[in-house]
């Protein structure tokens, strides 16, 4: 009786008042298989991501019982996006000196504390030093933790970059000195040391089908075109330049959100992502809000200097997955695609410490379409010309019998 029941699912899950409710606005459903345990996995594939909202809030999962119930497994959204930990130390400056072209600032910390990032600002801008960072115990005896550190301020009407953090192995020493090789004061305005704990992210890489850059000499920028095999969420993207000089140019990513036919064509909305500086010092690697997008298009500001030659785009995004609690037999299926989904709230989102990290994973069924919308209206009954000759050749041998029964009568 079961698989019978499992066979006319899809079928009775659409007759079936109860589920008309629950399920009926949503686009998509897909069996899920291999359910043995109260917690699984399920990894959401790409193709599902073009069908589902920005927030990925329009997922559920229902299941059909053996009475025809319609249930609802409660799910916890989890991605492979990194997790950081920033902590800020306390520290005195304790001094402040300069001997022929150097400047020197020796910072103490309380109980040697673990630190990696030391971030500077500084009371003016235009600079390029290479300075030079040690650790020590006790002022006797200096350990060298960064040498020709190249730190720098770019500031003009069209640009503002600094790239003033100092990042270096974890270091737990009491006394930090810094210096600046300058014929001038540097003007430490502030100091920050932190340690930052990071849980390692993964990003898997999406196909990029399609790159085309173009340069615009009247607005003095370029702009490249990047598509992708299909939409996915995408988190970050780097962009690989030939060129091995050093180069500071303004930069804003967006993607294509919309597009509508008019008269005169398709018109495209963009909507920007992100904006920083593409420069020779950071490897151009930018994070953006995960968002699903499809089409790319990225502005390099060149302003008064040539145009970069750009070897090629990397677009990557997290890894997402669910992890949900069974607790009925049902056949259950993963449903979405709802135009006005929020955000299920589910009572298992308190207690994730009871969640556990690594339950077996399902297997996801082909979607079917719920609601499939026509990709053309269909033809009139007489506009096709197969049943246009069907029924002539009907009328003929209605008329044909018609015929031979007068003759016959006469």
């Amino acid at each position: 009786m079961r698989p019978i029941i499992k066979l006319l699912t899809p079928i009775l899950l659409l007759m079936c008042q109860g589920a008309l409710g629950q399920v009926k606005e949503y686009a998509y459903m897909r069996e899920l298989e291999g359910i043995t345990d109260t917690w699984h996995q399920i990894n959401l594939p790409d193709d599902i991501f073009g069908k589902v909202n920005q927030q990925l809030t329009d997922i559920r999962i229902y299941g059909i019982t053996t009475q025809q119930d319609t249930i609802e497994a409660p799910y916890l959204l989890r991605s492979s996006a990194p997790k950081a930990d920033k902590t800020a130390i306390d520290f005195n400056i304790l001094n402040t000196s300069h001997h022929g072209q150097k400047y020197f600032y020796t910072f103490e910390v309380a109980d040697e504390t673990i630190t990696d990032h030391i971030a500077l600002k500084f009371d003016q801008h235009n600079f390029d030093w290479k300075i030079k960072l040690e650790g020590s115990h006790d002022q006797s005896e200096w350990f060298t933790l960064l040498e020709d550190y190249r730190i720098l301020s770019i500031k003009n009407t069209s640009t503002d970059f600094q790239f003033t953090t100092l990042k270096f192995p974890a270091a737990n020493y009491s006394f930090y000195r810094l210096t600046i090789p300058n014929n001038k004061n540097p003007n430490l305005q502030h100091a920050g040391l932190t340690r930052q704990v990071i849980e390692k992210g993964t990003y898997q890489d999406h196909q990029v089908t399609n790159m085309q850059s173009r340069h615009d000499n009247q607005s003095k920028s370029t702009h490249i075109e990047v598509k992708l095999a299909m939409a996915v969420p995408i988190s970050q993207v780097k962009v690989n330049i030939k060129e091995d000089f050093d180069y500071y140019r303004p930069i804003t990513i967006s993607y294509l959100s919309d597009s509508v036919k008019t008269e005169k064509g398709w018109h495209y909305q963009y909507r920007q992502l992100a904006s920083g500086t593409l420069n020779s010092l950071s490897g151009n690697q930018f994070s953006l809000p995960p968002t699903t997008l499809q089409q790319l298009h990225i502005t390099i500001h060149n302003q008064d200097n040539a145009p970069l030659t750009i070897n090629d785009v990397e677009a990557k995004g997290f890894e997402y997955s669910l992890t949900a609690r069974f607790t009925t037999p049902a056949d259950y299926f993963l449903v979405y695609g709802h135009t006005n989904g929020v955000k299920p709230d589910y009572d298992i989102a308190k207690f994730p410490e009871n969640i556990p990290s690594s339950p077996k994973t399902l297997t996801l069924k082909p979607a079917i379409a719920v609601q499939p919308t026509p990709d053309a209206a269909p033809l009139p009954l007489f506009g096709n010309k197969a049943w246009l000759w069907a029924v002539m050749a009907v009328i003929i041998a209605v008329l044909g019998w018609f015929s031979l029964k007068m003759i016959k009568n006469a």
